[in-house]
């Protein structure tokens, strides 16, 4: 019993780091990004989200797939830590380089001004930076994220710190772009720093071919898959930028950030959670299904009032921040900010991937939502422009992460224990039980 409380103290402990880096980051990056917005406006705002986009596109080349793997890895091998460590190093270096050409050679061939691929070469330069992030995830497979939220954090503020010396001087729409790239190289800087400073050594890491070829065997439906989230989380700004122009996306980057700010709430409970369901796996099915369906409760009900809060409160919520240039992205929010929903679920939904092994499924069903939204994004952005949209990527997301594991067997009690989730099943029968008796 004093080993669960232990156990359950850590992760407590690692989901309140996870919570106040994002919390810190939601409201400086929130103030931050309100001041740049309306300094930029509309039109310029569109030009480097846009290029933003065109550079994220590729950030899953970067990642390689690798992340889930390596720390699944590091959890149960933890006798090969530097040699997992730093064949996941090499590989990432290696996908960061492959993943900027990428982006710069896409940003030549679709951009319509001069000055887009400059600003997607400088932004894209970070995922190279990326591969440090290695560290980041054995500090994940450890539950130590507090040493992960000290690295980045330096960086962040002292980046947006930048930003606003940036508006003071009148900076041109280039400066963002170098401090965009400069928070993602100093932040990675500061992970090693961090992991020295922990007592570890880089001189341990040891890349492995053998190794790095089986990294690669797995990873690519992970590739797959994470290509397909980014096609859900940025192809609509690019069609947007592509079919209505830069003022669309600047008016949709706003909605879709307001509504974005809380993807973290997920992210930081399941990557400290994660390793337990794994080990519980090992343990019995009955506890590995348990601790699923209580991780999707708490998801659920905190995204429900999150989604209806910020649909009510939308209108004013974008007059308060952005001004009037801005009043088209209130209806984008109020749309948009139901995705939280499905985020959750598929971020639930990775993790059973990643235990089960089921790496194929989730890629094919991941690339089917992605191939949806990108056929909706073209039916209706041209008839309702951001609206339409935001209404392609909820759809999709719908169907990837909950409606399509229905269908398939192996996933189908998942799908079962997402719709209880859903229904508030498990609020429901505590209100129904003194009645039955």
């Amino acid at each position: 019993m004093q080993n669960l409380s232990l156990e359950f103290r850590k992760i407590a402990t690692n989901i309140f780091w996870l919570l106040a880096d994002n919390v810190l980051r939601m409201g400086v990056g929130l103030f931050v990004g309100v001041w740049v917005a309306r300094y930029l406006g509309p039109i310029q705002f569109g030009a480097i989200n846009y290029a933003m986009s065109i550079a994220g596109m590729f950030n899953v080349v970067a990642k390689a797939g690798l992340d889930e793997i390596i720390i699944r890895d590091l959890v149960k091998e933890t006798t090969s830590r530097e040699r997992i460590l730093g064949t996941g190093f090499a590989l990432k270096l290696v996908s960061g380089i492959v993943a900027f050409l990428l982006a710069v050679g896409t940003s030549l061939f679709v951009s319509t001004n001069d000055l887009t691929p400059w600003l997607v070469s400088i932004i894209a330069l970070g995922m190279v930076f990326q591969s440090l992030d290695t560290i980041d995830l054995w500090f994940q497979s450890q539950v130590r994220s507090k040493n992960t939220v000290y690295a980045r954090n330096a960086a962040y503020l002292i980046l947006n710190a930048v930003k606003i010396l940036l508006i003071t001087q009148q900076a041109p729409l280039i400066a963002f772009a170098i401090a965009a790239f400069a928070e993602v190289a100093i932040g990675s800087i500061n992970l090693a720093i961090v992991y020295r400073l922990a007592g570890y050594s880089f001189k341990l890491w040891k890349a492995s071919l053998t190794l790095a070829i089986e990294f690669l065997r797995q990873s690519w439906p992970n590739i797959l898959t994470g290509f397909s989230i980014t096609v859900y989380m940025r192809i609509d700004q690019i069609m947007l930028g592509n079919m209505v122009g830069n003022e669309a996306v600047g008016n949709y980057a706003v909605g879709v950030r307001l509504a974005e700010i809380w993807y973290f709430i997920p992210l930081a409970i399941v990557s400290s959670i994660a390793p337990k369901i794994i080990q519980s796996k090992q343990a019995s099915q009955e506890l590995y299904h348990e601790r699923l369906q209580k991780a999707l409760n708490l998801l659920v009900i905190a995204m429900y009032i999150i989604c209806l809060g910020m649909t009510f409160g939308a209108p004013q919520i974008i007059t308060l921040l952005y001004g009037s240039k801005y009043t088209s992205a209130s209806p984008i929010l109020s749309i948009y900010v139901w995705s939280n929903i499905f985020v959750a679920l598929g971020s639930i939904r990775n993790t059973w991937v990643t235990t089960e092994g089921l790496f194929r499924f989730g890629s094919v069903t991941t690339f089917i939502g992605a191939l949806i939204n990108v056929l909706l994004n073209s039916v209706l952005i041209p008839r309702y422009a951001g609206v339409g949209a935001a209404l392609a990527t909820i759809i999709s997301y719908g169907l990837s992460d909950y409606l399509i594991l229905l269908l398939y067997p192996p996933s189908r009690k998942l799908g079962w224990m997402m719709t209880k989730a859903l229904g508030l099943d498990f609020i429901v029968s505590k209100l129904r039980a003194p009645s039955d008796r």
